[in-house]
């Protein structure tokens, strides 16, 4: 009886860490989720358990942050991101995980540095701007996404280099993900990976999740934009080393 007390504050925790993460940033809800859940949760059972929560915040930040986004100008991302997505899933047996996945951290690193380093950001945000730089980014995300589910990084650099805006910088995220998020809910009720068990579990973690949530937006609105692109780079770096220790 204990240790399910234990198990169940400590996933508590763990949602309100990842809904003030993605609430605050406008990403990382299953970066923060997953592999703290998973110290005390079968791997599958946090993947499930935490999609809910995740699928809801992102509709919401599309509904709060959506709408200042022009998605004609996104075009590129998108369709790159598509074409490479199946490609992705097809070839996932092709590459060797463990090289692609300290590939796709280096790229991180690298997108880390270039923004940080005045002689660099220029370049960035100029080549960020134009339509091949979108279709790469999106080639990359639907590649990672299709084969290892992990498109997010490469779509949060787009974001943040393309728009130095955090309410943009949000809704381009929240948009893609909407849309990746949708493909991927549909897959786990295939699979049985979803299923009404794990709804009624996760609707007993509700309340940590709203509390996080709240302090995430509360957060969001005090800090300034170079704390918030800071904060950004934090969290991709994070990614960065999960993405090598996995």
């Amino acid at each position: 009886m204990r240790a399910d007390i234990t198990s169940f504050l400590f996933v508590s925790f763990c949602f309100i860490l990842s809904a003030f993460t993605f609430s605050f940033a406008g990403f990382g809800f299953a970066l923060v989720a997953v592999p703290l859940m998973a110290i005390v949760l079968p791997i599958k059972t946090a993947v499930a358990l935490q999609f809910p929560f995740g699928l809801i915040l992102v509709g919401y930040n599309v509904v709060k942050y959506g709408k200042n986004i022009n998605l004609v100008k996104l075009w590129p991302f998108f369709i790159g991101a598509a074409i490479a997505a199946p490609m992705g899933f097809v070839a996932l047996n092709w590459f060797p995980e463990v090289i692609m996945k300290q590939a796709l951290a280096l790229l991180i690193v690298l997108s880390i540095l270039s923004s940080r380093l005045p002689w660099t950001e220029k370049l960035a945000r100029r080549f960020a701007k134009s339509d091949l730089a979108g279709g790469l980014l999106g080639l990359l995300s639907g590649w990672f996404l299709g084969a290892y589910t992990i498109g997010g990084p490469p779509a949060v650099i787009y974001a943040k280099t393309k728009e130095a805006d955090p309410i943009k910088i949000k809704g381009i995220i929240a948009i893609y993900f909407l849309v990746t998020d949708l493909c991927i809910g549909l897959l786990f009720c295939y699979s049985g990976i979803l299923n009404k068990e794990i709804f009624l579990q996760a609707a007993g973690y509700a309340p940590p999740a709203i509390i996080g949530s709240l302090i995430g937006v509360l957060a969001f609105k005090k800090i300034s934009t170079k704390g918030y692109l800071l904060a950004v780079d934090i969290l991709l770096f994070i990614a960065a080393i999960l993405l090598c220790i996995r």
